[in-house]
């Protein structure tokens, strides 16, 4: 892949440095920004839908990092490969960072590197069900989901019977996160997302969402009833496969088996409907995210 997008001289006002003199006031920071896109269907569309929105990245590079101090400007390149990373096209950045007020004697100090989504983010596997109008529920999730790192891929939809003794079935699928929030942090924000979408644990049998986080790096964690790896997978056909979906060939701790052979251990009829239109639906919702 050779095709760039490239962000030149962007001039930002921020406080940096490793004194606090120097962060007292804010400094001129000029960074310079190569996206590795694939251009082709932007050219071939003429349309902003299939382009990386340059605009958006500047205003979030704005937004998100001038107001804040940090002491290194390796800690600002870490801070704006991953809001360039976030956007699903984007599949590596070279960021390179100049103060021009550091030495004197140099007409700059800066930094530059490169850096992948496996570089900066940590891969997690949610699980996204409703049994209340679940496309429109499900759509919301993935664009609320975007808000907490990069989406990489979305799974079939599996609809399922209900589960807890509810009476509504329910729809299911998956997303490969690739997420900069801790552990902690990352469960608390999809509870969040859950009562903002409406959900109430108080009403089991009416799920507008549901949002699972089922594993996160190869990490372990038992917390009460939640626990990782999901025990779940060894037994919700409908869960074991969407996750094969985003990730087949993962093996999750305290299993040998790849996802792909853990969902092959069920019957084939378990769980099995799928949803087609509703997923050709949310892969557009994933492009525009």
């Amino acid at each position: 892949m050779t095709d760039t997008l490239f962000i030149e001289g962007l001039l930002l006002r921020t406080r940096i440095g490793i004194s606090e003199r120097e962060r007292s006031q804010p400094q001129d920071v000029v960074v310079d920004v190569t996206m590795h896109v694939d251009l082709a269907p932007a050219a071939a569309s003429d349309s902003i839908d299939d382009a990386l929105d340059y605009g958006a990245v500047i205003r979030d590079v704005q937004r998100e990092l001038e107001p804040n101090e940090r002491k290194t400007v390796e800690r600002l390149a870490l801070d704006i490969a991953r809001i360039c990373l976030r956007r699903k096209r984007c599949m590596s950045v070279d960021v390179r960072i100049s103060k021009p007020t550091a030495h004197p004697g140099a007409r700059g100090v800066g930094c530059a590197w490169t850096r992948t989504p496996a570089d900066v983010f940590v891969p997690a596997l949610i699980g996204l069900g409703s049994n209340h109008d679940a496309p429109a529920k499900l759509e919301a999730a993935l664009r609320a989901l975007a808000s907490l790192g990069r989406i990489d891929r979305i799974s079939r939809v599996y609809r399922s019977e209900a589960i807890g003794g509810g009476t509504v079935p329910y729809v299911n699928m998956a997303a490969l996160l690739w997420t900069e929030h801790d552990l902690p942090v990352l469960r608390a924000k999809l509870k969040d997302l859950e009562a903002t979408l409406g959900r109430d644990r108080s009403h089991d049998d009416v799920v507008p969402i549901d949002l699972d986080l089922t594993a996160y790096a190869d990490r372990t964690w038992k917390d009460g009833e939640f626990e990782l790896p999901d025990p779940d997978i060894a037994t919700r056909a409908y869960l074991a496969r969407s996750l094969a979906d985003v990730a087949p060939d993962r093996r999750l701790p305290g299993d040998p088996r790849t996802l792909r052979e853990r969902a092959a251990a069920f019957a084939a009829t378990a769980d099995a409907v799928t949803d087609r239109a509703l997923h050709t639906h949310l892969e557009a919702v994933l492009r525009s995210t």
